[in-house]
């Protein structure tokens, strides 16, 4: 990983079965999409099991991570946030699973 860039990994706790959660997941996902999508372009993301693999472009910085879903928790790790923006966007993402997360 290069200086310029960092990790943000941010675990939700939940009290689903894990099919349940991934559904809920898939309900947010188009709320959390309009929230972020509009600051990231090419934005994809696909499920592999109980892994959602998200990758995107904010400004010349390709953004890729993961959203695992475990049997009690959600963990988001997102890689290649630019340093000067790692504290906003950590932020930013709690509080949107603050507001937005069932339980």
């Amino acid at each position: 990983m290069s200086e310029e860039s960092g990790t943000v990994k941010i675990i939700t706790p939940h009290n689903m079965t894990q099919d349940a959660a991934k559904a809920t997941v898939d309900k947010l996902v188009p709320e959390l999409m309009r929230q972020f999508g509009e600051r990231v372009s090419n934005l994809r993301f696909a499920w592999r099991g109980y892994v959602m693999d998200v990758s995107g472009q904010r400004a010349i910085f390709n953004i890729r991570g993961t959203l695992q879903v475990t049997d009690a928790e959600l963990v988001l790790d997102v890689e290649a946030i630019p340093l000067l923006l790692k504290g906003r966007i950590r932020a930013q993402l709690e509080q949107w699973f603050d507001k937005n997360w069932p339980g």
